[in-house]
């Protein structure tokens, strides 16, 4: 190429970059056509389009740049969509051919406000139901918006939710193929606030109106009424119409309050949104409970769920299996269920529910409760409540319970139960060594008081029938409260042996527990209390008794052991069995009876024991019988199940007693052996020595 040809193209090339400089600016500011813009989205969707800012044509890459535009909704009442800035991108090779391809959005700072309309149809129905211009290509390579935010208004009018500070990106590979998306933002609501991240497929039909997302994963992480949780939803979604459906969907849940965490994975075959309500024909929840020591296993199924503005309800089953220390919790849980809106608050107007306790080792319950009523939680109040009426082991219930504090749970139980068997709940039997004919397995019997150790709170218990230990009691009732491992139990009163039981007790939830007792008993027969308690049924007859013992331990026989403090009786019209001492010096009071039904009868009985380590001393014990009276003293061993004792009985002289004379004969009676059937030993030889002394002639008086 010759030098003057070289120079002519350059001089060509200056001048068009010269045209071009002044002509471009002129032609790519396309703000004049906003007008005409907004007139044919007037036009074909009834909408107010606003361009506040520069409508410009970029070359590189081809396409449209345009700053604070506004949409509104459809008759121009409220604000739909606006946006700080959007880039748009064609494809210029389509233009060629007449057709308008859009390859790229790019928004920055857009904000969109959903809204369910009176009617229930939603304010972007319309925009969906709207055909492409046919010259025009939505088939996207990339989509991206920054620092976006989106609303979501009721038919009420009131904000539910928002989704803020967003951040979209779409790409795709393939023109057939489905855009691949992600999406996070900061998700807000009334009852729930926290992160929310998207990822999944886009597939985005105009001609069939249809939005698709299928692989959709949508996951948030967050806080709700003083509890952390995640939530994780995997499924197919498809949205066409104003109806949205979901498909093979996958939850993962995860809750904590305090020391409280559940954590669950589900399924949900196929659900649906329309009009504002969402419904699923089934979903399911496996999962894990933990808090402090215990754990469990949780099993939801809900059936016919249904959610709408003011909540959710659906049929409800929930099976529960926990674990806490010695124990097992089986339960189950029916009936409907009522959420209410921001999913704080949870009720079941009509729950039915079976729970038993099982012991480690053990297949079947020694426990069981079956009851019918209303329970409800409360997320921002952290309160349980239920009333439930039903039976209990056997017996009828009726319930009332309620706890407070997730972290630190605080309970208040109030309950009128037939039957309360304390055996069942804290005796757990431990292998037997004791030997043929010796008190083996009652003795060495575990006491278990694991089950009451974490429970903080009190209660009030009406008792039809209680039984403890060997004792049965009837009309209770106990107030208890419980408080770092101490439970203190006032009043303490019943019905007890045809008396009656006031006072109050105290048991130390440690390793090693402890016990205090401090009653007060009226008009008991004391021959049934003493058989039941020590296997005693030597002593009969009414009256009352103070008491006042403590003792520690983990089994019958560390407790008898332990066992300290004071018991005060007194009896009236009774009598001591096995033997008849007025039978015994030929007093016509004991005759007519037999050794089988030897009795020495009395008016009263007065006696103070003092316990120590198990063995009970008596030194003050006054008996008024008939024509005679007898004190004694001796100990009641209960850890070795022996007594020593010995009496004094007194009869009267047989004639007119003279100056120096014996008035009384004092006969000694010793018991001893084994406390269920002692063995007596009289010694006759002082009343022998009275007799003879009476027999003898009076010598005469000496004038």
């Amino acid at each position: 190429m010759k030098l003057r040809s070289v120079v002519y193209l350059l001089m060509c090339a200056a001048g068009a970059a010269t045209v071009a400089s002044w002509a471009w600016p002129r032609v790519a500011d396309l703000s004049r056509f906003a007008p005409d813009l907004a007139e044919t989205v007037r036009a074909s969707t009834n909408r107010e389009l606003y361009v506040g800012g520069p409508m410009t044509l970029k070359l590189f890459p081809l396409g449209l740049q345009v700053e604070r535009v506004t949409l509104s909704e459809r008759d121009g009442s409220e604000e739909f969509v606006s946006l700080d800035k959007a880039r748009i991108s064609v494809r210029p090779w389509a233009l060629l051919h007449g057709q308008i391809s859009i390859s790229e959005v790019s928004v920055d700072g857009l904000r969109v406000n959903l809204r369910r309309m009176p009617d229930d149809s939603n304010n972007f129905d319309d925009l969906l139901q709207m055909r492409s211009a046919s010259n025009i290509d939505w088939t996207l390579d990339q989509l991206i918006a920054k620092q976006s935010q989106l609303r979501w208004y009721d038919n009420d009018g009131k904000p539910r939710w928002a989704l803020r500070h967003a951040a979209l990106h779409g790409d795709r590979e393939e023109a057939d193929q489905p855009m691949q998306l992600k999406l996070e933002g900061d998700l807000l609501h009334p009852g729930f606030s926290g992160r929310v991240a998207a990822s999944g497929w886009m597939r985005l039909n105009p001609r069939l109106q249809e939005l698709a997302l299928p692989n959709l994963r949508l996951k948030w992480s967050g806080q709700a009424e003083q509890a952390r949780i995640g939530l994780t939803v995997e499924g197919n979604v498809r949205y066409a119409s104003g109806v949205a459906s979901l498909s093979g969907a996958r939850v993962n849940f995860d809750a904590r309050a305090g020391a409280m965490a559940l954590t669950a994975n589900g399924r949900m075959p196929s659900a649906q949104w329309e009009a504002g309500r969402f419904t699923a024909p089934e979903l399911t929840l496996k999962g894990a409970l933990k808090q402090k020591a215990d754990s469990g296993a949780v099993d939801i199924q809900w059936h016919n769920l249904m959610a709408e503005t003011n909540g959710l309800s659906a049929d409800s089953v929930i099976h529960f299996l926990a674990k806490h220390e010695h124990y097992g919790v089986n339960a189950k849980l029916a009936g409907p269920i009522r959420v209410g809106a921001g999913f704080s608050r949870f009720s079941l107007p009509e729950v039915k529910l079976d729970v038993g306790l099982v012991r480690d080792g053990d297949a079947q319950p020694f426990s069981f409760l079956e009851a019918k009523g209303s329970a409800s939680l409360d997320w921002p109040e952290q309160l349980v409540q239920a009333e439930l009426v039903g039976q209990y082991d056997g017996g009828a219930a009726n319930v009332r319970l309620a706890m407070r504090d997730f972290s630190a749970p605080l309970y208040d139980l109030n309950a009128d139960i037939a039957k309360l068997d304390l055996n069942r709940l804290v005796l757990a039997p431990v292998k037997d060594n004791s030997k043929p004919g010796e008190q083996g397995s009652a003795l060495n019997t575990r006491i278990d008081l694991s089950l009451f150790r974490d429970w903080t709170g009190k209660a009030e218990l009406r008792v039809g029938e209680l039984i403890a230990g060997g004792l049965s009691c009837g009309q209770v009732l106990m107030g208890i409260k419980s408080e770092r491992g101490v439970l203190d139990i006032e009043p303490f009163a019943a019905s007890i042996y045809q008396g009656t039981l006031s006072g109050s007790g105290r048991v130390t939830l440690s390793e090693v527990p402890s016990f205090e007792l401090h009653q007060r008993l009226v008009g008991l027969n004391v021959r049934p209390l003493l058989q039941d308690l020590i296997s005693l049924e030597r002593l009969e007859g009414k009256g009352e008794a103070e008491v006042s013992l403590a003792a520690s331990g983990d089994s019958l026989n560390e407790i008898r052991k332990s066992l300290n403090g004071k018991l005060a009786l007194k009896l009236e019209d009774g009598a001591l069995r096995g033997i008849n001492l007025g039978r015994l010096v030929g007093h016509p009071a004991g005759s007519g009876q037999n050794n089988a039904d030897a009795r020495t009868m009395f008016k009263t009985l007065q006696a103070t024991f003092m316990v120590d380590k198990g063995v009970a001393v008596n030194d003050d014990l006054k008996l008024d019988a008939p024509m005679l009276a007898v004190t004694g003293q001796g100990q009641l061993d209960l850890v070795k199940d022996s007594i020593s004792y010995q009496m004094a009985a007194q009869l009267p002289t047989a004639s007119k007693p003279t100056k120096g004379s014996k008035q009384k004969a004092v006969i000694p009676v010793t018991i001893s052996g084994a406390l269920s059937s002692p063995q007596y030993q009289v010694d006759m030889r002082p009343l022998l020595e009275k007799m003879a002394h009476d027999s003898q002639p009076k010598a005469s008086p000496q004038k």
